[in-house]
């Protein structure tokens, strides 16, 4: 069983996989309800890193080298297939990692690319430094940003278990920029939620990353793939289905 890789359902029969990249210290729980809402030709593979979920154990990593060298390796029959590619925040970063090391090694590129939640390669993924922060004013940058569950931040000792895999995390975000120009598809959707602070020239950026490109404003701020999830699906839905992918 690949503990890397969660398939909430497998479907052998399925058009194309969507392979899903959660954002710093998102888990499986992100995607999971979306099986309910994806088309039934859309076979739903979830991205788990070290330090959460039943990799929990391992521990977390902090350098997008390493991180893209284990994926590649966990990836492989995936990126050997149909697939299409969602990330949110960071994982938008991991995400085009992942694909131009795919590329690059000959793998073919996904059938969509979908950039969520986060400004494009050659901007910074964060807006100020988080690293260098001490545990308590690290924490308050969690609670400001909103996507972290209630029930951790409010449960110090749940808290502490984590904030080693929330600290790799952001050092990942905030350490990454790509300055190289490489076509990872022909089409690609960036998202973006209305109340985010993320500018329009930011999310133009990505667009020298596809063919053809197209902005999409969803409902809500930052972590509109939880207040709107069922917007956000039905989404790449229509997207994949309107490009012939589905």
């Amino acid at each position: 069983m690949n503990k890397w890789i969660i398939r909430p359902a497998e479907k052998p029969a399925a058009k194309v996989k969507l392979i899903c990249f959660p954002y710093a210290g998102g888990g499986t729980h992100v995607f999971v309800p979306w099986q309910q809402l994806l088309h039934q030709d859309i076979e739903l593979c979830i991205v788990q890193p070290p330090g959460r979920g039943s990799n929990f154990e391992l521990e977390p990593i902090a350098n997008m080298t390493q991180l893209v060298d284990a994926l590649m390796h966990e990836l492989s029959s995936d990126l050997d297939s149909n697939y299409v590619v969602f990330g949110h925040s960071l994982g938008s970063r991991v995400a085009l990692e992942v694909v131009c090391r795919a590329i690059n090694s000959g793998y073919r590129k996904p059938l969509h690319f979908f950039a969520s939640g986060s400004p494009g390669p050659k901007h910074p993924c964060l807006d100020k430094s988080c690293t260098s922060l001490n545990d308590e004013q690290f924490i308050q940058v969690l609670k400001e940003l909103n996507g972290t569950p209630p029930e951790v931040l409010n449960n110090m000792e749940l808290l502490e278990l984590f904030l080693p895999t929330l600290r790799s995390d952001f050092r990942l975000a905030e350490q990454h920029k790509c300055d190289k120009s490489t076509l990872v598809a022909e089409h690609m959707t960036i998202l973006s939620g209305k109340q985010d602070t993320i500018s329009t020239a930011q999310l133009d950026s990505w667009r020298e990353f596809a063919v053809h490109s197209e902005i999409v404003l969803c409902e809500g701020d930052h972590f509109f793939i939880h207040s709107h999830s069922e917007q956000t699906v039905l989404m790449i839905n229509q997207k994949l289905q309107s490009t012939g992918v589905i």
